[in-house]
């Protein structure tokens, strides 16, 4: 396990993260789906204060946002696993999208007694 991660919908239309790494000041993020658009937002800030912007939705299969963090380009691609879990698995590009390196890659499970969901 790396970190616990809390999520919750917020105020009737958003959903809230508050990203807790083990050991180490964590991060966070609003994301919200936007009618006009027909696409999700999110926006994430950091304790280094670190911040990104993603945009995106669903493609049929996972859901899939992409915005700027720093300096590279990143996607985000979530998809549940058949277990019930929720994979997060990252991607970078330094060339605005042409070639994509991975990142990270976590799992989202269900917390259990209590305790806050776990990321692995």
């Amino acid at each position: 396990m790396v970190a616990h991660s809390l999520v919750e919908p917020v105020y009737g239309c958003g959903i809230r993260e508050n990203w807790m790494p083990l050991g180490k000041a964590g991060g966070g993020s609003l994301s919200i789906y936007v009618p006009a658009e027909k696409h999700w937002e999110q926006f994430w800030i950091d304790s280094s204060g670190s911040r990104a912007f993603f945009t995106g939705g669903w493609n049929g299969k996972a859901m899939v946002i992409t915005g700027k963090w720093g300096g590279p380009l990143v996607r985000m691609t979530y998809s549940k696993n058949g277990d019930g879990s929720v994979r997060q698995f990252g991607e970078q590009s330094t060339d605005d999208g042409k070639n994509w390196s991975p990142s990270f890659d976590f799992t989202y499970r269900p917390s259990t007694g209590g305790k806050q969901p776990s990321l692995s």
